[in-house]
């Protein structure tokens, strides 16, 4: 029989640290979002860096978190959850609680959970549609009462592996009246604070994906540094003239998605010289066709660089220019455009 009391396990204090190769999912900051009701198979790791749980929110988890992994998951659908926690060998103790509903994920809890179950029973348990308890203690049963859920409501699970031996389990989902959980494969998206800089600038990167990713890698192919891990790089450096592309990455719980920005960030070359002339420009990129257009009428000269930097077309004009670009290989480009020695304005354009 379990003791109903152990020691605490220690935990290392909460410190700034560089993206982990995987996520910590030990730790409620990781939080692995389970997406509609996908079976999961799940090996959990350490203990995590920090102590989530605490005398006001762990509930009958009594004995702290062991090898534990924290998921959440949200509700499409009104209707009866339930789910069923599988060791993979048997003789391996698992508990778990979950807490709800939220609003949005929670990264921190202030309340107990609403079912939470510390019983020394090996083998399956989890919410069931039988079983009537909320929680159960050491001398418990392995099953509790069920869920009911509205739509858009979100629930934070922790499953506590006591066992200490890092044996994997599977999750799976039984629902009923009607729920359903939300759908959520990653789709990875980007945004930069800007796309034309003098060379030596810097430019943040945010990264604009859906379905909660938990895993994001940077490829800055030009940039200092040409890769991180973080989810929001920022000060990344281009110090040479150029067209730069820039490639993300991610990975959630159920998928991984990439995508790719071609020719997204351009370092001009400085020259120092400042003229209003060059804000006269117009440029216009339509099928098959690039126009520019000087609004003063003056003279000026255009130049085409494909992505590797690369004169393509060149040329002079006065008042304003059309030109086709059939000629042109599939790909990103940049035109610069200047008129009465102003540093040349910048445009870039996808073939």
């Amino acid at each position: 029989m379990r003791p109903l009391s152990t020691p605490a396990f220690g935990f290392v204090a909460a410190a700034a640290l560089a993206q982990p190769s995987t996520p910590n999912t030990a730790d409620l900051a990781f939080a692995m979002h389970v997406c509609s009701d996908t079976a999961l198979s799940i090996a959990p790791g350490n203990e995590g860096m920090i102590a989530d749980l605490n005398a006001s929110n762990r509930g009958c988890i009594s004995a702290g978190e062991h090898q534990g992994v924290w998921m959440h998951f949200r509700i499409a659908t009104a209707g009866q959850v339930g789910f069923t926690i599988a060791p993979m060998m048997s003789g391996t103790d698992y508990d778990f609680a979950v807490w709800g509903p939220f609003a949005a994920p929670a990264t921190m809890l202030d309340a107990p959970p609403v079912r939470c179950n510390f019983s020394a029973v090996m083998g399956n348990g989890g919410l069931n549609f039988t079983a009537t308890q909320l929680s159960a203690g050491a001398t418990g049963a392995a099953w509790l009462r069920y869920l009911d859920v509205e739509a858009d409501e979100w629930y934070m699970l922790y499953v506590d592996n006591w066992s200490m031996n890092g044996l994997a389990f599977d999750l799976t989902w039984q629902l009923q009246g009607g729920a359903t959980l939300v759908a959520c494969s990653p789709a990875s998206a980007l945004m930069a604070s800007t796309t034309i800089i003098e060379a030596g600038g810097t430019v943040d990167f945010t990264d604009m994906s859906s379905g909660y990713p938990y895993l994001w890698s940077w490829a800055l192919p030009g940039g200092e540094p040409s890769e991180s891990f973080e989810q929001n790089p920022i000060g990344i450096l281009y110090a040479l003239p150029g067209c730069y592309d820039v490639f993300l990455t991610v990975e959630s719980a159920t998928g991984v998605s990439s995508a790719q920005e071609l020719c997204l960030i351009v370092a001009q070359q400085t020259t120092g010289v400042h003229d209003a002339a060059a804000r006269a420009f117009d440029f216009k990129a339509m099928a098959g066709m690039v126009s520019l257009v000087n609004s003063d009428g003056a003279a000026f000269r255009y130049a085409v660089r494909d992505a590797q930097g690369r004169t393509v077309v060149s040329g002079s004009g006065t008042g304003s220019v059309q030109f086709g670009t059939e000629m042109l290989s599939r790909g990103a480009y940049t035109i610069e455009a200047s008129a009465n020695g102003a540093m040349p304005k910048v445009w870039r354009f996808v073939r």
